[in-house]
């Protein structure tokens, strides 16, 4: 079995990775936010190489003039925002797409509220306690491919709410917090 990886890494611990099971990307799309660092985990035998979406489509990897070239092996890079079209030299039909979405105001910020997730990395049941208002705040749990595994309205304030996450597989999630004003974002780890 191959192992191919991507993954984002910002400020706010925000994770994207694709596996490779046989010579294609899976997913073939990460989507990450302006000021990301983009981190591929490559075997020794794949590289990555930006090139135009014709070149693409054609799976021809004539690389694009200032597009990034991620040496076989692997390495990492920032993207500008925009959709970053990326392909292996050596096997053409293994491609993928980077869409970069610029940072917007209001995500990740604080000021709104403060919620403590915990513990983490967890096995049976997350914890949140917030220090909210107590307006219905959104709570989801989703995997590093963007799949939703848990969706949910809480009331958060002092009092804590228990999240039963024993039935979930293992592995990294994110869990999105939002009160239709602010987002907060944070990497859990389920073990």
């Amino acid at each position: 079995m191959l192992f191919f990886s991507v993954s984002a890494f910002a400020s706010r611990d925000t994770i994207r990775s694709i596996d490779l099971g046989s010579p294609m990307f899976d997913p073939n799309e990460l989507i990450v936010t302006s000021g990301d660092t983009v981190v591929f985990m490559l075997d020794n035998q794949y590289n990555a190489l930006e090139v135009s979406f014709e070149n693409w489509s054609d799976n021809n990897a004539t690389g694009l003039s200032g597009g990034f070239s991620i040496p076989y092996g692997g390495g990492e890079f920032v993207p500008t925002p925009g959709v970053h079209y990326y392909i292996c030299e050596s096997e053409t039909t293994m491609k993928g797409v980077i869409r970069v979405e610029a940072t917007t105001s209001g995500v990740n910020s604080l000021t709104a509220f403060q919620t403590e997730i915990f513990p983490n990395p967890s096995s049976q049941t997350l914890f949140l306690k917030g220090t909210a208002d107590g307006t219905v705040t959104s709570f989801t749990m989703t995997d590093l491919t963007g799949r939703v595994f848990l969706s949910d309205d809480l009331y958060l304030n002092e009092l804590m709410v228990a999240i039963d996450v024993a039935d979930l597989p293992r592995g990294i999630f994110i869990v999105t917090l939002s009160d239709g004003k602010t987002e907060n974002r944070r990497k859990i780890i389920l073990e």
